[in-house]
C-alpha cells in the first residue's frame, strides 16, 4: 500500500508512468498469487511463467490462456483472475479512486490528472463524478448480467457454484476478457439463445 500511495501521489512521475507502473505492480501481485498452491486445483501445478502469462492476460483483458482456467485453478485462483479482469477493465487507478471515494477521502488535483489520463477525458473538471458514474454503471450491468446468467448456470452447477459461474462469465463478457470456466469455454452453449444473447449484450455494453 505505501508503494501504491507513492505512485499515486508522486510528482516525479508522469501520469503515463504511474499508470504503467500500477499495471506492472498488479501483474506482479497477480503472478505471485496465482503461483501459490492455494490457487491450484487438486492435482495441478502452475509454474511462475504460466502464472505470469495468466496474470498479464487477465489484467490486460486479452482472454488468452495457457491452461484450462476451470480445472487448473482452485476457486481462490479463479477469484484472483476475476479481480484482475475487473481491475484491468476498469483501470487500476479508476478502481482505486472509487475505493478512496467510498472511504470518504478527498481526491486531489494530481490524482484527478492521473484519472484524466487513464480514461482519456478531455477535462480534469468533473472527472471524479464521471468515474463514480462509470463504476456504478459497470457494476450494475455486470450484476444484471450475472443474475440473468444464473438462470442457466444454477441448474447446471448448483445454486452456490452457479452464482460464481454467472458472475465470472458476466464480468469477463462485460470487460471482453474471454476467460471461461468450462474446458470448451462457452461452446457448450452455442445453441442456447439466453446465454448467447446476454453475453453479446454485455460485450457491446462493455465496449
Amino acid at each position: 500500500m505505501p508503494l501504491l500511495r507513492y505512485l499515486f501521489f508522486s510528482k516525479k512521475l508522469s501520469s503515463a508512468q504511474i499508470i504503467s507502473l500500477s499495471f506492472a505492480i498488479a501483474i506482479a501481485i497477480g503472478t505471485f498469487l496465482l503461483s501459490l498452491p492455494i490457487s491450484h486445483a487438486s492435482g495441478h501445478y502452475v509454474g511462475v511463467i504460466d502464472a505470469f502469462f495468466t496474470a498479464t492476460s487477465a489484467l490486460c483483458v486479452t482472454g488468452l490462456a495457457v491452461v484450462d482456467t476451470g480445472s487448473t485453478y482452485s476457486r481462490f485462483g479463479q477469484v484472483v483472475i476475476l479481480l484482475l479482469v475487473q481491475a484491468g477493465g476498469l483501470g487500476i487507478i479508476t478502481l482505486g479512486t472509487f475505493v478512496a471515494l467510498l472511504s470518504g477521502r478527498r481526491i486531489g488535483f494530481r490524482e484527478r490528472m492521473n484519472l484524466q489520463a487513464q480514461i482519456n477525458s478531455l477535462h480534469v473538471g468533473g472527472v471524479v463524478r464521471l468515474i463514480r458514474q462509470i463504476v456504478l454503471l459497470v457494476f450494475s450491468f455486470e450484476l444484471m448480467g450475472a443474475l440473468l446468467l444464473y438462470i442457466r448456470f444454477a441448474p447446471l452447477e448448483g445454486w452456490g457454484d452457479g452464482v460464481f459461474f454467472a458472475l465470472f462469465h458476466s464480468v469477463n463478457a462485460f470487460n471482453n476478457a474471454g476467460f471461461g470456466l468450462y474446458p470448451d469455454n462457452l461452446i457448450h452453449f452455442v445453441l442456447d439463445p439466453l446465454v448467447n444473447f446476454i453475453m453479446m449484450i454485455l460485450i457491446v455494453l462493455g465496449g
